[in-house]
């Protein structure tokens, strides 16, 4: 592939990128802060102690763990929710997991990636499995670099970022609800008045 046009096309996938994973970030973070007051309101006594708990302790949980927490809670205390939404600790995983690659993996530009966001309009993270990155030649040979499989890749497309932010959106309102909180307003709603 000819470096300026290739190069166009890394800058069009870099702003691609760029502007999804900020949303997922954000979204996130909503996330893992009503999975925080969730689980801290099912052992404080009082307001004080809830907070201190966030703060103290949550706050240096790592998200596997407050899942773990989070899911034998919920199906202590929230069982008519499980019961109607068996798949929720799953999702759950399943938004942590992609989360982390959009949030750390840097995108791949080598030509195949590059290729990849053209033809099927899939950008590529890749993450050394053994820490840092290490690059590949342009044209990698499979059957000699050895490194090809030490990278983790996933690919995302925009579909697949607004398929994972409308779950998201879904477990936001849902964990408002469970903690008390009036569903977020829904900005796309036009006023009636």
């Amino acid at each position: 592939m000819e470096r300026p046009f290739k190069m166009e096309w890394e800058s069009y996938i870099n702003k691609t990128i760029v502007s999804l994973r900020g949303p997922i970030i954000e979204k996130s973070i909503q996330i893992e802060t009503m999975i925080d007051i969730y689980i801290a309101s099912k052992y404080a006594t009082s307001k004080d102690i809830e907070d201190e708990l966030i703060c103290l302790v949550l706050s240096n949980i790592n998200m596997n763990i407050k899942l773990k927490v989070f899911g034998y809670l919920m199906n202590k205390h929230s069982k008519e929710y499980t019961d109607s939404n068996p798949q929720f600790y799953d999702d759950l995983c399943l938004i942590n997991s992609r989360r982390n690659a959009i949030a750390h993996y840097p995108a791949a530009f080598d030509d195949l990636s590059v290729e990849t966001f053209m033809f099927f309009n899939k950008f590529t993270l890749t993450k050394s499995r053994y820490g840092g990155i290490t690059p590949l030649k342009e044209n990698p040979d499979p059957e000699k670099d050895e490194r090809l499989n030490l990278f983790e890749q996933q690919y995302f497309s925009e579909a697949d970022i607004n398929g994972l932010q409308g779950m998201m959106d879904r477990y936001i309102s849902d964990f408002r609800k469970l903690n008390g909180y009036d569903p977020a307003p829904d900005n796309n709603q036009k006023n009636s008045d």
